[in-house]
């Protein structure tokens, strides 16, 4: 994975690590994340990634991480993606009949279950699972001890589902010790995950990370 930023002719590679960038200037830390943040929303900027020699499209392949407390597994984006997965799955050659016996009986009991009131009465049709999926509230197991178990089942996650393949965090590092956030970047670079984590100060290097310092005075070092 390499990281650009055209403005300060900012260019590295993490070298198949993780990459930090440490920025001590509060003003351009400031801009650089809303640089990636505007370019998630679906505008432009001038920071750039690519992985394997390809441009990242920040609007489709990238999510940016700024609270950890508490950290939300179960997030919309992801669960939408979810459902629309399980959707496609419900009408494949397995699931098809039994998918369609399911939905017909659930509107029959309904149908009947309204008979036990007065007056008449119409239901929305139920065209496929994700009204019964919303319902029963399916969502993935949020009950991992500590952060970097959940943060890694997250980009694993996001990966399959939303189709998400680079991941940026915003202080991290505030949040776990160096040996946690050892564990952590070791199992990202197992499963080929690439995270660009951006700091606003030193907080000890890992053996597992690429690290570039923007100083006060905008020098990198």
């Amino acid at each position: 994975m390499t990281f650009a930023y055209s403005q300060i002719e900012l260019y590295v590679d993490s070298e198949d690590k993780v990459l930090t960038l440490i920025i001590e200037h509060p003003d351009f830390f400031y801009t650089v994340l809303n640089d990636i943040n505007d370019q998630i929303e679906g505008g432009t900027g001038f920071s750039v990634i690519s992985c394997n020699a390809k441009l990242i499209s920040f609007a489709k392949q990238a999510t940016m991480i700024t609270e950890f407390v508490p950290f939300e597994m179960n997030r919309k984006e992801l669960i939408s993606k979810l459902y629309a997965h399980l959707k496609k799955c419900s009408v494949n050659e397995d699931m098809f009949i039994r998918t369609n016996e399911m939905l017909s009986a659930t509107e029959r009991y309904i149908s009947e279950l309204a008979q036990y009131a007065e007056g008449e009465f119409v239901t929305d049709e139920i065209c496929d699972v994700t009204p019964l999926l919303k319902m029963f509230g399916l969502k993935f197991v949020d009950s991992y001890d500590t952060l970097e178990e959940k943060l890694l089942e997250f980009f694993l996650a996001m990966t399959e589902y939303a189709g998400k393949t680079v991941f940026i965090c915003v202080n991290l590092r505030s949040c776990l010790s160096l040996q946690k956030a050892e564990k952590l970047f070791e199992s990202v670079i197992e499963h080929e995950i690439p995270l660009l984590c951006i700091e606003s100060s030193d907080k000890g290097k890992t053996r597992f990370e690429k690290r570039v310092v923007i100083d006060d005075d905008l020098c990198v070092i």
